[in-house]
C-alpha cells in the first residue's frame, strides 16, 4: 500500500463499512501481532480482521487495548521489526505442549527450557528446540 494521503483514504474506505472503536483497537491488534511473528501470509481483508478481533474482543478489556499495542510494539521493536523474537500470547510452563489452547488467543507456548510451540489450528508445531 502506498503511503500517499489520497491512496490511504482510498484503501481506508472498505474498512470503515467493517469496524468502528474497538473493533479498530481489535484489529490493530491482531495486525500487531501478525507482524511480531513475521506472519506474512495472514488475509488482510476486513471480514478476515473481524473474525480475528472478535476473539481478542472476549479477552481484552476495551480500555486495555491501549496498553496492549504499548506491548506489542515494544516487542517489536526488541525483535528488530517484527518477525518472531516477541512473546505476546506466549503461555509458559515447564513442559511441552500436549493439549488445545484451552484460549484461542494463545497461539504459542514457550518453555522453560527454551522450547517454543505455535498453534496452527489443528496441532502445536515446534518452532524452537532447546
Amino acid at each position: 500500500m502506498a503511503c500517499d494521503p489520497q491512496t490511504l483514504l482510498n484503501d481506508a474506505r472498505c474498512f470503515q463499512c467493517y469496524g468502528s472503536g474497538v473493533m479498530f483497537d481489535a484489529m490493530e491488534v491482531v495486525l500487531l501481532c501478525a507482524i511480531l511473528d513475521g506472519d506474512t501470509s495472514m488475509a488482510c481483508d476486513p471480514q478476515s480482521l473481524l473474525s480475528q478481533a472478535n476473539c481478542l474482543l472476549c479477552t481484552i478489556p476495551p480500555g486495555a487495548f491501549a496498553a496492549v499495542r504499548v506491548s506489542l510494539l515494544c516487542q517489536i521493536a526488541a525483535a528488530g521489526g517484527g518477525g518472531g523474537g516477541g512473546t505476546g500470547g506466549v503461555t509458559c510452563s515447564t513442559a511441552d505442549p500436549v493439549a488445545a489452547p484451552t484460549n484461542v488467543c494463545t497461539l504459542h507456548y514457550r518453555t522453560d527450557n527454551g522450547s517454543l510451540w505455535k498453534w496452527n489450528g489443528a496441532a502445536w508445531e515446534a518452532l524452537l528446540g532447546p
